[in-house]
Formats: structure tokens, C-alpha cells, sequence
């Protein structure tokens, strides 16, 4: 039997290089696929759970919005439509003096 005491390096140094790239590729799969996983984990409980709060807080706004009230002596609060209306009438002034 004869033994041989040389190693082939470039052949050791392709299959360690081969072996580190798909030891990459596999790394950079697997962590695609976790985030994956866990956003439509986080899509689907928000669609369990939606913000109830900030609905409800839209919707007082909204309707903040379209009150017509008188705030203090000489200031009423309007919705912008009528706001706009009553500035083009009196060519931009506040005031109808």
C-alpha cells in the first residue's frame, strides 16, 4: 500500500471555500424565512386586534371638525367648508367689517 504525505491544497481550498458559500447561502435563507414567518405572524394579530383607540380618536376628530359653535363672546368655532365660504365672500377678511 503506498501512502501519499502531500496534501492537494488546491483542492482542499476550493472545498472549504464552496463549503463557507453554501454555509452562506443556507444562513441568509433561513434568517429570509424567519422574517417571513414573523411578519405575517405580526400582519395576522394586528388584524385580530386593530387600534380601536386611534379609530375612535379619528372618528371624535372628525366629527370636531364639522360642529358649528360659539367658543367664547366674539368666537365660533365652524367646519372648514363653511370657513372657506365665509372667506370668499368678504375677499379674504376675517371680519366682516
Amino acid at each position: 500500500m503506498a501512502t501519499r504525505d502531500e496534501i492537494n491544497a488546491p483542492f482542499l481550498a476550493t472545498i472549504v471555500a464552496v463549503a463557507a458559500i453554501f454555509l452562506l447561502v443556507c444562513v441568509i435563507a433561513v434568517d429570509a424565512w424567519y422574517k417571513s414567518v414573523e411578519q405575517d405572524v405580526i400582519a395576522e394579530k394586528w388584524d385580530q386586534n386593530p387600534n380601536t383607540w386611534l379609530n375612535d380618536m379619528r372618528t371624535e376628530q372628525r366629527a370636531n371638525l364639522n360642529i358649528n359653535h360659539q367658543i367664547a363672546p366674539r368666537h365660533y368655532h365652524v367646519p372648514v367648508d363653511v370657513a372657506m365660504k365665509l372667506l370668499a365672500d368678504r375677499n379674504g377678511k376675517a371680519q366682516g367689517r
